[in-house]
């Protein structure tokens, strides 16, 4: 008997959809925070020479949009017009 012979039998690979699929394009909303971010990267990394550029330009325009997207977090919830109640008067029957 050998050890282990029936424990993963081997499985046929599906057969992925022939369907062609594309990302939609960002818009102009969401291109402006990632281009800020490299434009303001690449100055810093002008300033001094790095050893690895891009890991540095990676690392830092992934710290700048984790910090924006942190503070959208952190900002208190914006508070809902309130609504006064308002008691009807009603009429009193005689």
């Amino acid at each position: 008997m050998r050890v282990g012979a029936n424990i993963m039998a081997p499985k046929k690979a599906m057969k992925a959809s022939k369907s062609k699929w594309d990302l939609k394009e960002f818009s102009g909303k969401e291109k402006d925070p990632w281009k800020a971010a490299v434009l303001s990267v690449q100055k810093s990394l002008k300033a001094k020479k790095r050893e690895h550029p891009a890991l540095f330009m990676l690392a830092a325009v992934g710290k700048q949009l984790y910090e924006a997207a942190q503070s959208l977090y952190s900002k208190a919830p914006a508070k809902k017009g309130t609504k006064r109640a308002t008691k009807k008067k009603t009429k009193k029957k005689a």
